[in-house]
């Protein structure tokens, strides 16, 4: 009847969900790998638009979108988490907040791409002082990159050190991962891309365990923070209602 309520319960289990997040980007990577062997030995470089729409490379498609919600859902957990902190009065709600501005700032900079602007930045730099980037450096932006990764670490590691030991090695890890994918591969594409090799298969091999690696990077840390979510804060559930009693 119409003003009865009807109770609904989402069970998310951070097992089954870090499955699917791996699955779906490993899935995206295979259909990557697909359309470069297509562009690369075939010579057809677009079929239809498919290509470049699940090319890891490319900017506004399907991979970058995927990247894109997997560090917004991961801000919407940390949120989540420094909101229940604080109706708690825990002591590390701002350390969970601050998680959630950067990673939300990561998912938006996969749209706006802010990382190549603040490169544009350096590089322009450089060239006033009569240096140019070179060589592993190529992407400059790398350099502030790492020094922002290395700041958040150390600011971060007492409150890392708090966590249950699982959580804050899943974490670690997913940090790891991500810096390995976004800073280690993009190191290593650099020469070639200034040696005018962009996109050959030396540099496609490259991107593709960069994004995956990026993607599973995230993941982990999603899966880090249902654990949390699941071991450390008190169920909640969502009521809509049309603000009439509940009748029996």
């Amino acid at each position: 009847m119409a003003g009865d309520l009807f109770g609904m319960v989402i069970r998310i289990s951070p097992n089954r969900t870090f499955a699917f997040l791996i699955g779906v980007s490993l899935g995206l990577a295979g259909i990557h790998i697909l359309g470069q062997v297509s562009r690369l030995v075939f010579g057809h470089g677009r079929l239809y638009g498919l290509v470049p729409l699940f090319n890891m490379e490319e900017e506004t498609n399907i991979p970058s979108l995927w990247s894109t919600c997997l560090w917004l859902g991961a801000g919407a957990l940390a949120g989540l988490i420094a909101y229940s902190a604080r109706r708690g009065a825990g002591r590390d709600w701002p350390h969970w907040t601050g998680l959630a501005g950067i990673f939300c700032a990561f998912g938006m900079d996969e749209t706006i791409q802010f990382h190549e602007r603040m490169g544009g930045v350096v590089v322009n730099l450089l060239r006033m002082e009569g240096m140019r980037a070179t060589g592993f450096l190529y992407y400059v932006w790398i350099i502030p990159a790492l020094i922002f990764a290395i700041v958040v670490f150390f600011v971060y590691l007492r409150f890392l050190m708090r966590l249950p030991h699982t959580v804050m090695a899943l974490m670690v890890l997913g940090g790891a991962v991500f810096i390995a994918g976004s800073v280690g591969f993009e190191l290593l594409e650099g020469p070639i891309d200034e040696s005018g090799g962009y996109m050959n298969a030396r540099y496609t091999a490259y991107v593709t365990f960069e994004e995956s690696l990026e993607m599973i990077g995230v993941s982990i840390l999603i899966f880090a923070l249902l654990r949390y979510l699941a071991d450390r804060t008190p169920p909640f559930e969502i009521i809509v209602s049309n603000g009439a009693p509940a009748t029996t």
